[in-house]
């Protein structure tokens, strides 16, 4: 048996005498004291008293040791500090404000009893033998100390006060050990954290360490009833774990945590020699979870390891869970084998929830693969009426939404009001929306963003202060509103797409309509307002499917009004300037002629001057011009060049030597707008068999390649210099149709 941590030998001599008592040892004797470290030999009759010996030792109080490695003849057990010196403990928690509401105030004025019982699992010698809500008032002057004479006269020599309170968007965390022979504080340690259990999990690692540095105090010793030797064992620590960080698990986001993991361990080596061989294994409920490996650690060195989980506990499909987490970590110093353990709360929420302050997350509950949800879309979508290809995106979306947003489908509030700016709520899956046939706007954004995407409609969610709108994609990239005709203000611009604000509430309403309050909303919201992209925010939060069919939604094919009304509708309601050229190409694009604008009316329009003159079939002179730009540096007439070439139909010799640069010169195009791109399949990629689609994936080859050389440049951070040779001029209208080659260009800059 080798035992380390023991300070003391007149102390091993006698654990050499109580270990001869043992059932089934007939003799024990110590053959070696060095340095903290003892050897013993034990001798007994009997296999099976040989097998029940590491478990008789590690639940003795006669011994205290704590069983690290165990073979057939060989035990490696260290002195175990906690038990040896252990005190009850009566907990009173004083819990933040907030209880009774929505939020993470109020979660941890109702569970913040078992978050601090289980981050004083940590401190060992801290036997917690109840724990107690209580009001602050109650334990001041005269109610504190009535407090103490109470546990002193139960028995219990210790009282710990637990208080969270929280102050310009910070968590403080607060625990004072007292003792109850004199009502006086023992340790105090105070943790902060942008979250309450975070402060929690630093409180109690700072007051383990203080209640060990208040043992070297002999006044501490004699108020605890504790003997000498206790501040000696207490300074003998080795491997300890510095830092226990488990956050709450939100189920939709599993694979993240697959991935990256729910938290962090760290272990510090606090002794002279090198830890080698130590695994860390967490465990819930005695079944482990994972484990982790650490070849070595240097004496004052640290390691941090992931706390993954890849599978969620059961149960957390019907309700919240708080459950603790424990690591046991296991290692070798020298010849010796040491254990340590650690636990950390772990909050399971069920499926629905969500924590705003992750807004992006959200993306893990749109589930375009639902089969209830795509059939459902693909039957609306056969509705579509579109006035022409520059408005069949728009069109799809309109189908979709005038077909199935109206009764029995409702809006319902949540039952409790909740804060985006600090709250825990809940999102109702798509299939549980259809099923129940009503949610409130984030349920609803949630199920309409699945029924788009389902049909390939790319979607954004566009986060207010108080509020949720969906953007759905117009086909059109940045200042595509041009050959639409209508204003910016008609749209959001994300990553250099625009996309058309809806209202998800507006039920019975109509397309038009609820693009109509999404514009007020997304204007009003103005400056406060944050939007991403679903298919971007999917690399983070993948969307984690959930079973189930739902409920029905027929579509109404009478309420498919078209994408013409929808444009006349925003173009008389919303506010800005709209040039009369803007006007003239979108009435003219939808019926397939080229526009005949006068040149002098674009002027002072650097993007679009190029475009209207290939458009209306100066080829030559529309790529010449875009050339010239890319070359000074304008990224988006460098995309534009790429587009023009894409949809030639002839690419001759003159237009050759331009597009073995023009590839290239996509590089300059911002990180974001070319995942964008891509995410979009060029710019709305559809795999039909046409001359448009065609020209669409000779684009999405094109910003593959460009898209390795735009990483270079950023980490470079040096313009590449692009030099476009001029093409000869030829006339012509393009094979492709004008008004679908039109919204595949970017009219303004990405970024306006």
């Amino acid at each position: 048996l080798f035992v380390a941590k023991l300070r003391d030998r007149a102390a091993a001599e006698k654990m050499s005498e109580a270990l001869s008592k043992f059932p089934g040892v007939t003799g024990a004797r110590m053959l070696m004291f060095k340095d903290e470290y003892a050897k013993f030999a034990l001798s007994g009759k009997g296999g099976e008293n040989l097998k029940r010996l590491a478990g008789a030792l590690e639940s003795s109080r006669a011994v205290n040791l704590k069983v690290a490695y165990a073979t057939e003849r060989v035990i490696h057990a260290e002195f175990n500090f906690d038990r040896a010196f252990t005190r009850s403990t009566a907990v009173y928690f004083v819990p933040p404000p907030g209880a009774g509401r929505k939020t993470t105030a109020g979660m941890m004025a109702e569970r913040g009893p078992e978050v601090i019982k289980s981050y004083l699992g940590n401190i060992g010698c801290l036997d917690v033998t109840s724990v107690e809500k209580i009001g602050e008032k109650d334990l001041k002057g005269a109610g504190r100390t009535r407090k103490a004479a109470d546990l002193k006269k139960a028995g219990t020599p210790l009282m710990l006060i637990a208080s969270l309170s929280q102050a310009k968007g910070e968590w403080l965390s607060t625990l004072e050990i007292v003792a109850s022979s004199d009502g006086k504080p023992v340790a105090t340690a105070i943790g902060t954290a942008k979250d309450p259990i975070g402060a929690v999990e630093k409180s109690a690692l700072k007051l383990d360490a203080a209640y060990r540095a208040a043992l070297s105090k002999k006044e501490t010793l004699a108020r605890l009833g504790l003997s000498a030797g206790a501040a000696e064992v207490a300074a003998a620590r080795g491997l300890v774990v510095e830092s226990f960080e488990a956050a709450q698990v939100f189920p939709a986001r599993l694979p993240v945590y697959r991935e990256k993991g729910i938290g962090n361990l760290t272990i510090r080596n606090t002794g002279r020699q090198k830890v080698t061989d130590a695994e860390v294994r967490f465990l819930l409920k005695d079944a482990v979870v994972s484990s982790v490996k650490v070849a070595e650690i240097a004496p004052g060195k640290a390691a941090a390891v992931p706390v993954t989980l890849s599978e969620l506990p059961k149960g957390s499909e019907s309700g919240t869970q708080y459950l603790q987490l424990a690591a046991a970590v296991t290692y070798r110093t020298g010849e010796t084998y040491g254990k340590t353990d650690a636990f950390a709360p772990l909050i399971v929420h069920q499926r629905e929830t969500i924590d705003w302050s992750e807004p992006l997350s959200v993306a893990s509950f749109i589930d375009a693969s639902n089969p209830t949800v795509r059939a459902v879309a693909t039957k609306a979508l056969s509705l579509a009426k579109p006035a022409g290809a520059a408005h069949k995106k728009i069109a799809q979306a309109g189908a979709i939404f005038d077909a199935l947003w109206h009764k029995p489908l409702q809006y319902v509030a949540d039952s409790v009001a909740t804060n985006f700016g600090n709250s825990i709520d809940s999102v109702q899956s798509p299939a549980q929306t259809m099923a129940r046939g009503a949610g409130d706007c984030d349920d609803l954004t949630v199920l309409l963003a699945s029924l788009f995407e389902s049909v390939g409609l790319a979607t954004a969610i566009i986060i207010t202060p108080s509020h949720v709108l969906l953007g759905v994609e117009s086909g059109a990239l940045s200042g595509g509103h041009l050959p639409l005709g209508l204003p910016k203000a008609a749209f959001v611009n994300v990553d250099g797409a625009l996309f058309i604000p809806l209202e998800a509430t507006a039920i019975g309403s109509g397309f038009a309509e609820a693009w109509k309050k999404g514009v007020e909303v997304a204007g009003r919201e103005k400056g406060k307002a944050a939007a991403f992209r679903t298919r971007a925010a999917w690399r983070q939060y993948p969307p984690l499917p959930e079973g189930g069919a739902g409920g029905t939604m027929e579509p109404d094919a009478a309420a498919v009004s078209g994408a013409d009304s929808a444009l006349k509708a925003l173009a008389a309601h919303v506010k800005g300037d709209v040039p009369a050229w803007s006007k003239a190409l979108a009435s003219q694009l939808p019926g397939g002629s080229a526009p005949g604008i006068e040149r002098a009316s674009v002027k002072g329009q650097p993007l679009a001057a190029p475009l209207v003159a290939w458009l209306a079939g100066e080829r030559a002179a529309g790529i010449n011009e875009s050339a010239g730009l890319c070359a000074k540096g304008r990224a988006e007439a460098c995309y534009n060049l790429n587009a023009m070439l894409a949809l030639e139909p002839d690419r001759g010799d003159d237009v050759a030597a331009a597009a073995a640069v023009a590839e290239t010169a996509l590089e300059s195009l911002p990180a974001s707008v070319a995942d964008m791109l891509l995410d979009h399949g060029g710019t709305g990629l559809g795999d039909e068999a046409s001359r448009e689609a065609e020209a669409k994936k000779k684009m999405k080859e094109a910003l593959e390649k460009a898209k390795d050389l735009i990483k270079k440049k950023q980490q470079n951070k040096k313009p590449r210099e692009i030099k476009i040779a001029p093409v000869g001029g030829r006339k012509g209208k393009p094979a492709v149709g004008l008004d679908a080659a039109a919204l595949m260009f970017f009219w303004a800059a990405a970024n306006d």
